[in-house]
């Protein structure tokens, strides 16, 4: 790759970080065994990168603004400056890991070098160790974060590193040919923006399908509109992080939502509903209801979801039951489609609308919480021939947001990641306590009671759902 035009939600992920507040993906994956050295670390690494070549480019700017924003090969990178080492103290542990990981998590990214940094820490007890990956989330093209596991993981644990042929040099575009291909770019997308216009006169049953797209994507923008509840969770933030982690069971969240006619993605949101209004009302608040930006993906198109979860319905099973029904309308109505399609058309208004846009999207008064769900892998996964035991995975906060839930299912487990600012949340461990308090609640709710034997006693319930908070 040489250039590569950043697409609609890259842009925007630049355009609403600040230098008090950068954005960052992350990964805390915790594998069993000795760890590899870190020159074995950087050949795994280097002999994948073809795999994704972003990881190989920065963002290139024009100061006279000739063009817009774009990816770049990097010409200076060198695979030592991505991937480093860390220790915490012998045995440690989790407890030890945790407030690492979000040191490194809280380390701004270059913005003049590819965004993206690995650490290899030592150091943990039992003969663990562990992988903490930091990137951009432009990095991914709107692509789920799983996209970085074929750089690090394989599915089983023979693989070897692919050393292979040193990393070819690349090049670098001048300041012309970056400009002539973003005008190229730009008259692409307005040509094809022409054509359709055309086709939409010629045709009317197009013309009648983008009426329809209107409607919903009016109906979208009007619910990013009406202003979310000011909450003790989004004021002012800063660049420091806190991690929590915890671990959900993959099969009682299906069965749950086997119980209720829900899906699991519903079974997860009510149960961080239950949990952020726990948080609160121990706070001193009480709200009927927050908005959560849910990122999903329509088609092959990244965009979100706003969720309005019920946080004053103490009732666990009413609370999945509005969860699954605004679902269910989403689906209906394809709000992530229309929006997807917005993102996609704003390409053609100037920056400063851009911007604009950007920012109004990203403001408290348009969500509350971040709340990202992660399809993983089913099965176990290898680095090196270390069994990966668990991915924790960190979604990026922005301006005037304390906290983000993420969830990614790994090998029959829901891996749990909350990243918060500590001086907005400083006790966000009792928030991953609330959220495992809140499963099990869930789960008591909807299991079928079983009844008593004649003529003795009752039956002991089934035991309270594995949920596990860690550190």
């Amino acid at each position: 790759m040489t250039v590569e035009h950043l697409s609609a939600l890259d842009e925007s992920f630049l355009r609403i970080e600040t230098g008090s507040a950068p954005l960052a993906l992350g990964w805390t994956m915790l594998l069993a065994g000795a760890p590899p050295s870190r020159r074995q670390l950087c050949a795994h690494v280097a002999g994948r990168l073809e795999r994704l070549p972003r990881l190989r480019s920065r963002v290139e700017r024009s100061s006279l603004r000739l063009h817009d924003p774009m990816w770049v090969s990097d010409d200076r990178f060198r695979i030592g400056e991505h991937v480093r080492t860390a220790r915490i103290p012998r045995g440690g542990g989790l407890p030890g890991l945790r407030p690492l990981a979000a040191q490194l998590l809280s380390e701004p990214l270059q913005h003049d070098r590819p965004r993206w940094r690995l650490h290899l820490v030592d150091g943990l007890d039992r003969d663990r160790f562990a992988l903490v990956a930091v990137v951009h989330p432009a990095v991914f093209a709107g692509a789920p974060p799983s996209a970085l596991e074929p750089l690090l993981l394989d599915a089983g644990p023979l693989a070897a590193a692919e050393v292979g042929a040193p990393l070819r040099p690349l090049r670098t575009p001048g300041v012309l040919e970056r400009a002539r291909a973003s005008a190229a770019e730009r008259f692409g997308l307005a040509g094809a923006a022409g054509a359709l216009a055309v086709r939409a006169v010629i045709d009317p049953s197009l013309a009648a399908e983008a009426a329809g797209e209107l409607r919903r994507l009016g109906s979208a923008l009007g619910a990013v509109g009406a202003p979310a509840p000011a909450t003790a969770l989004n004021r002012p933030i800063g660049g420091d992080r806190s991690l929590a982690f915890g671990r959900l069971s993959r099969h009682v969240a299906r069965e749950l939502a086997r119980l209720a006619g829900a899906t699991e993605d519903d079974v997860v949101l009510a149960t961080a509903s239950l949990a952020l209004g726990r948080y609160l009302r121990r706070h001193g608040e009480s709200h009927p209801w927050l908005r959560a930006l849910v990122p999903s993906r329509s088609g092959e198109r990244p965009s979100a979801v706003l969720v309005e979860l019920p946080v004053g319905e103490r009732n666990p099973r009413a609370a999945l039951v509005e969860v699954a029904r605004q679902a269910r309308e989403n689906r209906r109505t394809d709000y992530a489609s229309a929006l997807s399609s917005a993102l996609a058309l704003s390409r053609l208004a100037p920056a400063p609308l851009r911007g604009a846009a950007a920012w109004v999207a990203t403001r408290p008064q348009t969500f509350n919480v971040v709340l990202a769900l992660q399809s993983g892998p089913a099965a176990g996964r290898y680095m090196l021939g270390r069994r990966v035991l668990a991915i924790y995975p960190a979604a990026p906060l922005v301006r005037g947001h304390g906290v983000s839930v993420a969830v990614q299912s790994y090998c029959g487990s829901l891996d749990v990641g909350l990243c918060a600012d500590p001086a907005v949340v400083p006790d966000v461990v009792d928030l991953a306590h609330d959220l495992s308090s809140a499963f099990d609640a869930l789960r008591l709710a909807l299991e079928p009671h079983r009844r008593p034997p004649v003529g003795g006693r009752r039956r002991q319930g089934r035991a309270a759902a594995p949920v596990r908070v860690l550190g």
